[in-house]
């Protein structure tokens, strides 16, 4: 089957012990129309491996990573988790194939299990699916996605207004945030919001946006569909430790929370 042209491009991450479950997955996932990355397929004779795996995971939508005890000691497998969670944009999903203990960077995901039983491809991508048409924010138009925040946003306590456009401050929305007693809680909330791969958060948004808030003496939340680079992660940790609060709610993080609250990208919705 020819790869499907909405889908999302893969990325798997397995340990050497479970090579076999790996290219069954990897087979099915292509005859279903993904379009899977291995290393073994992916690495050519004379390239860097780390090079040529974080340039893989860059430009991958999910990674799908084999959890066994194998893959839980496996240096390579830790990179290649690291490299996703500082790529911030990309979808994990993790597939339990025998209990194990997980990492931090795993806890809290939805998981596929099969410990103790025969790995069902169709239920990998089946979770595959459902995450990327259900949430994919990177194929929403920067007004849909606006909305999609301040329904969220809403949904958690926020009481929220639309920014006068015609102010040059880049802030969206702001207001403040109502407790379970609906009582709004003093300090103001101002939140600013970058959607799209091509819209890069730098050091040079994070200043600007803490000079905006300083004078007004509130919270700050940047929410954005793209990935921190590590200089602008290290960047706002200065901000914040010179006292500015400054929070990023970034596209997986607003992923999982989104659907825990029931709010979708669901193309059919009347924003």
């Amino acid at each position: 089957m020819s790869a499907l042209a909405t889908a999302p491009t893969i990325f798997l991450s397995y340990a050497l012990a479970d090579r076999e479950t790996a290219l069954k997955i990897t087979e099915g996932l292509i005859e279903r129309g993904l379009n899977v990355w291995r290393d073994q397929q992916g690495i050519n004779p004379g390239d860097s491996i780390a090079e040529t795996v974080a340039d893989a995971i860059s430009s991958r939508d999910v990674l799908v990573i084999l959890v066994s005890r194998a893959s839980m000691h496996s240096r390579m497998v830790a990179a290649e988790l690291s490299n996703a969670l500082d790529r911030r944009d990309i979808e994990i999903v993790p597939v339990l194939l025998e209990a194990a203990e997980v990492p931090v960077g795993l806890a809290g995901r939805q998981a596929v299990y099969f410990a103790g039983s025969t790995v069902d491809v169709d239920r990998i991508f089946n979770r595959v699916m459902d995450g990327w048409e259900s949430f994919n924010l990177n194929s929403m138009a920067p007004n849909q996605f606006e909305s999609l925040v301040e329904e969220f946003l809403q949904s958690c306590g926020y009481v929220l207004e639309r920014t006068d456009g015609s102010a040059d401050s880049g802030v969206d929305l702001h207001g403040y945030y109502q407790d379970e007693l609906q009582l709004l809680l003093p300090v103001p909330v101002f939140i600013k919001i970058a959607s799209g791969r091509a819209q890069r958060v730098s050091p040079r948004d994070m200043a600007a946006f803490a000079d905006y808030l300083k004078p007004r003496q509130g919270v700050g939340l940047f929410v954005t569909t793209s990935q921190l680079t590590s200089v602008t992660r290290g960047f706002l940790e200065q901000l914040r430790a010179s006292g500015t609060q400054l929070q990023v709610l970034d596209a997986p993080r607003l992923r999982s929370l989104a659907r825990v609250k029931g709010v979708t990208t669901d193309p059919s919705k009347d924003w």
